[in-house]
């Protein structure tokens, strides 16, 4: 296969808009806790991009397609290798821990998503589905009872370090605490 210089055109793709890095990201105050984990910051990429790509109202939206190009393009590079694809996607089904306010005194252990299909089109360019897990959707789509950080999907796109992510939430966090 070739190797791109470029992505091509990200067709306008129904139920996403021209503009998908606009879309909103509803992270649940317990999944924030996920920075003090080994998740990469390209694997908090792709968990924003699901959570901007779900409707929290809507258990039964818990699966999602990112689209042929998307996942290269939040991730900021031309061409993703199967095998980094592949270990993205495996840290992103290891066990987490959660810390949540209302359990002060313990965690909770959970895998994010149960299913991921993962394929390349003609043009190399991916197309991943992912589904959340039950136990992690208790703090994907319980947002009015647990509490939520809301930001664009694209203030964190444009990220570079695992760092600048977590410093990114946690003004969010500091801002909350002070109210």
């Amino acid at each position: 296969m070739p190797r791109r210089k470029k992505l091509p055109p990200v067709p306008d793709i129904l139920g996403i808009g021209k503009d998908p890095e606009n879309h909103m990201v509803q992270k649940s105050n317990p999944l924030v806790s996920l920075s003090e984990t080994g998740l990469t910051l390209a694997e908090f990429k792709i968990l924003d991009a699901y959570l901007a790509r779900i409707d929290s109202h809507k258990p039964d939206s818990r699966f999602i397609r990112l689209e042929k190009g998307e996942v290269e393009k939040y991730l900021g590079v031309t061409q993703i290798k199967p095998a980094d694809l592949e270990k993205r996607i495996d840290n992103l089904f290891q066990t987490v821990t959660i810390r949540d306010k209302h359990k002060p005194k313990g965690f909770t252990k959970i895998a994010l998503f149960e299913k991921a299909v993962c394929y390349q089109d003609d043009d190399g360019l991916w197309q991943v589905d992912l589904g959340a897990s039950a136990s992690a959707m208790d703090y994907i789509f319980n947002m009015e009872n647990i509490g939520f950080l809301r930001y664009r999907l694209r203030n964190v796109i444009n990220l570079t370090s695992r760092y600048s992510y977590v410093l990114y939430l946690s003004q969010f966090l500091y801002k909350l605490h002070r109210l």
